[in-house]
C-alpha cells in the first residue's frame, strides 16, 4: 500500500523530469482555463519571481560602489526605494563621498568651506545636510552678487599706484608704479614684504608655486625664485620698449610690448626659469597692450583697435577681430570666448572660433582698463573709477561699485570677492560672502529641526525626503 502523499510526490518527480516544451504547453493549458482575476494574480506571481533586488543580493560594499557612480538626483530616488536601500547608502557613507568629490572639484565649494570654517560631520545623515547646505549657499552667494550685497576693505599700498595684481588663499601679489613687487596677506591684508629689482614700473606679473614672472616699463622681463626668498634668477632683455604684459603656462611664455611685437617663448627647463624665443609675431600697427593664450591660441590686443588670434605652436596668424572704435586696453581669453575692453568705453564678447562679436556692453564713461569673466559674470574696471559687474549671458549691468578715487587698473575675482587696484594707490576687497556663514549654519539647524519634526509626526522614512527637496 502506498503511504499518504506518495501520489503527489510521484507527480512532482514526473513534472521535474518533464521536457521544457511540455511544461510550457501545460502552463498554456492552465492559463487558458483561468478567469480574469486568476490571470492578474498569476501575473503578480510571475513578476515577483522575476524581480531581483541587487541590494539584497550583493555585498554591501559592492552596492556602495554602484551608488557612488550615480548623480545626486538619482541617489535621492534610490533612497526612496526601500529601507534596505537607504541603509546601504548611509552604511557606505555615499553622501560623504559625494560631498568630498564635489569639494575637490568645485572652487566655489572650497571658498565656502574656508569662509564658514567647515568642520567635517560625524554622522552619515549630516553629510547629506552639508551637501544640501553647500548647494544652497552657492546660490546665496550668486544672489549676493546680483543684489550687490557686499562689504569692502581698503588697503593703502604706498606704491605710488598699483598696475597689476594676482592673489590666492594666502597671498596678494601687486606690481607697483614705484618699481616694486609687494606681497600682502590675503586674509589680514597686512604687508608681508616689498621686493626691489626693476628700474621701472612693474606693469604685469604672474606666479605659480615655483616662480614669479614680471614685466616692466624698464623693457625687461624678470623671473623670481619663490623657493629662494624671491631671488631674481633671470633678466630677459629682448623687447626694445616697455613690456606691457606677460603670461606663462607649463610649456610657453608669451610677452607683448609697446614695440608692437608679440613673442612666444618655449620653456627649456622643468621649473620655468629658462626660455628661448620660438616665434616673433609682428602684425599689429601700434603697441600691443595685452596677451592671453592657451595650448591652441595666442590672443593679442592692441592700440590699433584689433584683436589678433594666432596658433600657439606655429605662430600662424588665424584671424583678426575688429569692431572696437578705439584702442583695446584689456582682454581675457578663456574657452571659446574673448572679452575685451577699450578706450571706446565698451566691453565686447567675442567667439574666438568664428570671430563674431556676440555682445557689446555699454555703461562705463571712460576707458575700460581691465576685464575678467567666469560662467556667470564679467567684472570690469575703468578710468571712470568704477568697478562693474555684468551678467555674462545677457550683458546687463548688475552692480556698480564705487570706492576708488582714480583710475582702476586691475581686477581679479572668484566666487566670493573682487580685488581691484588703482592709480589711487589702494587695493579694495569687495567681499560678496557677507552673511554666508550665518546662512549656512541656519540651514544646518533648519534641516535638523525638520528631521526631528518629521520623525515625530510621520516616522523615520520621511526624514530622507525633507532635505532632498533642497538639493
Amino acid at each position: 500500500m502506498n503511504s499518504p502523499g506518495a501520489d503527489s510526490m510521484e507527480d512532482s518527480a514526473v513534472e521535474e523530469n518533464m521536457p521544457r516544451s511540455s511544461r510550457l504547453q501545460k502552463l498554456r493549458d492552465i492559463v487558458h482555463e483561468m478567469n480574469e482575476s486568476e490571470l492578474v494574480q498569476s501575473l503578480n506571481i510571475v513578476l515577483s519571481c522575476l524581480k531581483q533586488d541587487f541590494v539584497l543580493a550583493l555585498p554591501s560594499e559592492i552596492c556602495g560602489q554602484i551608488f557612488e557612480k550615480l548623480g545626486v538626483r538619482d541617489l535621492i530616488i534610490c533612497e526612496s526605494v526601500s529601507k534596505r536601500w537607504r541603509e546601504a547608502i548611509y552604511d557606505n557613507n555615499i553622501w560623504r563621498h559625494f560631498f568630498t568629490r564635489t569639494l575637490n572639484r568645485d572652487r566655489s565649494w572650497q571658498l565656502i568651506s574656508m569662509k564658514i570654517k567647515f568642520i567635517q560631520p560625524q554622522l552619515p545623515i549630516d553629510w547629506k545636510y552639508s551637501y544640501a547646505a553647500f548647494t544652497q549657499t552657492v546660490l546665496f552667494l550668486q544672489n549676493n552678487w546680483k543684489r550687490g550685497t557686499h562689504n569692502m576693505r581698503t588697503v593703502n599700498c604706498e606704491g605710488d599706484g598699483i598696475y597689476t595684481l594676482q592673489y590666492d588663499d594666502t597671498d596678494i601679489f601687486t606690481g607697483n608704479r614705484d618699481d616694486t613687487i609687494k606681497i600682502w596677506d590675503s586674509v589680514t591684508l597686512e604687508l608681508k614684504r616689498s621686493i626691489k629689482g626693476h628700474s621701472g614700473s612693474v606693469l604685469c606679473l604672474q606666479y605659480d608655486k615655483n616662480k614669479v614672472i614680471t614685466s616692466s616699463s624698464d623693457h625687461s622681463i624678470r623671473i623670481w625664485d619663490r623657493h629662494e626668498d624671491m631671488l631674481c634668477v633671470k633678466i630677459i632683455n629682448y623687447h626694445t620698449e616697455s613690456v606691457l604684459h606677460v603670461r606663462f603656462d607649463d610649456q610657453y611664455m608669451v610677452s607683448c610690448s609697446k614695440d608692437r611685437r608679440v613673442v612666444i617663448w618655449k620653456q627649456q627647463d622643468d621649473r620655468g626659469f629658462d626660455y628661448e624665443v620660438l616665434h616673433v609675431l609682428e602684425a599689429h600697427r601700434a603697441a600691443v597692450n595685452v596677451v592671453e593664450f592657451d595650448k591652441r591660441h595666442v590672443v593679442s590686443a592692441s592700440g590699433d583697435r584689433t584683436i589678433m588670434i594666432w596658433n600657439t605652436a606655429t605662430g600662424e596668424h588665424l584671424r583678426t577681430l575688429t569692431g572696437h572704435e578705439r584702442g583695446i586696453a584689456c582682454i581675457q581669453y578663456q574657452g571659446k570666448y574673448v572679452v575685451s575692453g577699450s578706450s571706446d568705453e565698451t566691453i565686447r564678447v567675442w567667439d574666438v572660433e568664428d570671430g563674431n562679436c556676440i555682445q557689446v556692453l555699454r555703461g562705463h564713461t571712460a576707458l575700460v582698463r581691465c576685464v575678467r569673466f567666469n560662467e556667470h559674470f564679467i567684472v570690469s574696471g575703468s578710468y571712470d573709477g568704477t568697478v562693474r559687474v555684468w551678467d555674462f549671458h545677457n550683458g546687463s549691468n548688475i552692480v556698480i561699485l564705487y570706492g576708488h578715487t582714480s583710475r582702476v587698473f586691475r581686477v581679479q575675482f572668484d566666487d566670493t570677492r573682487i580685488i581691484s587696484s588703482s592709480q589711487d594707490d589702494t587695493l579694495r576687497v569687495w567681499d560678496f560672502s557677507l552673511g554666508a556663514a550665518e546662512y549656512f549654519q541656519e540651514l544646518i539647524k533648519g534641516y535638523k529641526n525638520r528631521l526631528d519634526t518629521s520623525v515625530k509626526e510621520k516616522g523615520i522614512a520621511s526624514k530622507f525626503h525633507s532635505i532632498s527637496d533642497l538639493i
